[in-house]
C-alpha cells in the first residue's frame, strides 16, 4: 500500500477518502489534517513521514496553490491528488501545470482508483535501470527457462546478487524448475510491500548459486496455493522500489496475459523481452502482447523480440520479422535435450551446450559487455558427481 497524507477541511469528504483508501487496498492514510498548515510545517511533515500521495482539498485554491508551490520548490517526492467538486474538471490541465497530478471529483471507488493511477504514473514515470522483464507471446514459448537461465548467468557474469521475480502468480512453475520450495512467496512479499525495506526482502527469497562459481540468485517464487489472490499494482512498484538498491540486476518473469500487477512490472522495466516462437499462433498473439504492453505504458523502443525454440522447419527469421514488423533481437535454436535437462536438474541451461552459449551471448548484451567475455569454467567437486536432484543448491 501507498502511504497517504490528507489535507481536507470538509469532514464528509475526509471520511469518504478514508473509506475509499480502505476499500481500494491501495492507500494507508498515515496523517490527516482538517486545516492547512504553513508551508514550512507541511514540508517538515512530508520530510518526516515521507508519504507517497497527498490528498489536497482545492476549494480554497489560493492557499492550496501556495502549498503546491512550496512542495515543488523543495522537490518533495510526493504525488498530489486534488480534491474538489466537478467544476474543477474544466481547470484540470491548468491545475496539472501548477503541480496537481490528478483530480478526485466524486466519491466513487472507480474514480479513486483512476485518480491514483493517473497521478502516480504522471508523477513517477521512471523505470528501474537494473530491471528487465520477460513476457511470453503465449504459454509454452520457454520464457521462464530463458528468464531463469539469464538470471543465473548474470549472477555468474557480474559476481553479484541478482533477483528473480516470478510474476506469473497462477502457475508457480519456477519453484518446480529450480527444485526449490518457497518458504514465503512473492504473493506475501507483494501483500507486505509497503513495509519492505532493504533487509526485509531477504526473508521472502530462496538463495541459490549462479550458473558457475560466482554470484548468487535470490528467487522470489509464487505459491500455487495462493494463485487466486490478486494484488493491486502499487504493490509491484513498492516491491521494486525496496529491491532496486539491494540487487545488481532484477529479472521479472511475467505471464502471457498481463494484469495490473504484472503490467506494472513491465512498465517499470528498462528493457522488456517479448519471447516468441516461429509458429503462427505465437506470432499472432505476439502482436496482441505488443498492444498490451503499449496499453500499460511500455513504449515500443523498450521492447525487444526474442525468437526462442527456432527450428528450420518453421517460419524463417525474415518471415518472423515481417510478421511482427520488428527486428529480432536474439534467436535461440530449438534444443530440447538442453532445455529438458535444465528442467529436471533444478538448474539452468548447461553453459556447454549450443543453447547455453547462445544465451550467454544474449546475457552479455543485457549487461552491456563485450561479446568476448569468457564463459565460466566451474571446477568439478564431489557434489558434481552426485545425482542432480541431490545436489545442494540452496543456502540459508
Amino acid at each position: 500500500m501507498f502511504q497517504g497524507f490528507m489535507l481536507v477541511h470538509n469532514p464528509g469528504v475526509a471520511a469518504a477518502i478514508e473509506q475509499l483508501s480502505r476499500d481500494s487496498r491501495m492507500v494507508e492514510l498515515i496523517r490527516s489534517l482538517d486545516r492547512f498548515p504553513t508551508s514550512y510545517e507541511l514540508i517538515r511533515q512530508i520530510n518526516s513521514l515521507n508519504p507517497d500521495v497527498l490528498f489536497l482539498e482545492l476549494t480554497r485554491w489560493e492557499q492550496a496553490r501556495s502549498l503546491v508551490k512550496s512542495i515543488r520548490q523543495h522537490g518533495a517526492p510526493v504525488t498530489i491528488i486534488g480534491v474538489g467538486d466537478e467544476d474543477l474538471a474544466e481547470r484540470e490541465e491548468a491545475l496539472r501545470q501548477e503541480g496537481v497530478h490528478a483530480l478526485l471529483l466524486d466519491p466513487a471507488l472507480e474514480s479513486f482508483q483512476h485518480a491514483l493511477d493517473a497521478a502516480f504514473h504522471r508523477a513517477k514515470a521512471e523505470t528501474f535501470p537494473n530491471l528487465s522483464a520477460f513476457v511470453p507471446a503465449k504459454a509454452g514459448c520457454g520464457a521462464t527457462t530463458l528468464a531463469l537461465t539469464a538470471t543465473g548467468y548474470l549472477a555468474e557474469l557480474l559476481d553479484r546478487e541478482v533477483l528473480y521475480i516470478e510474476g506469473d502468480l497462477r502457475t508457480g512453475i519456477a519453484s518446480f524448475l529450480m527444485n526449490q520450495e518457497p518458504a514465503q512467496s512473492v504473493q506475501e512479499a507483494l501483500e507486505n510491500s509497503g513495509a519492505l525495506g532493504y533487509a526485509q526482502i531477504r526473508n521472502y527469497v530462496r538463495r541459490v548459486r549462479g550458473a558457475g562459481e560466482r554470484g548468487h540468485v535470490d528467487l522470489l517464487l509464487a505459491k500455487r496455493q495462493q494463485r487466486h489472490w490478486k494484488p493491486v499494482w502499487p504493490s509491484a512498484y513498492l516491491l521494486l522500489r525496496a529491491a532496486a538498491g539491494r540487487y545488481e540486476r532484477m529479472i521479472a518473469d511475467l505471464p502471457d496475459t498481463l494484469d495490473e500487477t504484472s503490467g506494472e512490472f513491465a512498465r517499470r522495466a528498462a528493457s522488456v523481452y517479448l519471447v516468441v516462437s516461429n509458429e503462427l499462433a505465437s506470432l499472432s498473439l505476439a502482436r496482441e502482447r505488443l498492444e498490451d504492453l503499449e496499453r500499460f505504458g511500455v513504449p515500443a523502443g523498450r521492447v525487444e523480440i526474442v525468437l526462442n525454440r527456432w527450428h528450420p522447419a518453421g517460419m524463417s527469421l525474415e518471415a518472423v520479422e515481417r510478421a511482427l514488423r520488428r527486428p529480432v533481437h536474439a534467436r535461440f535454436h530449438e534444443d530440447f535435450p538442453a532445455a529438458y535437462a535444465a528442467s529436471v536438474s533444478g538448474g539452468y541451461i548447461d553453459l556447454e551446450t549450443q543453447l547455453g552459449r547462445s544465451v550467454w551471448s544474449f546475457v552479455l548484451q543485457m549487461a552491456g559487455l563485450d561479446q568476448g567475455e569468457s564463459m565460466p569454467r566451474p571446477k568439478l567437486g564431489l557434489a558434481d558427481w552426485l545425482p542432480l536432484k541431490l545436489k545442494p543448491r540452496a543456502t540459508t
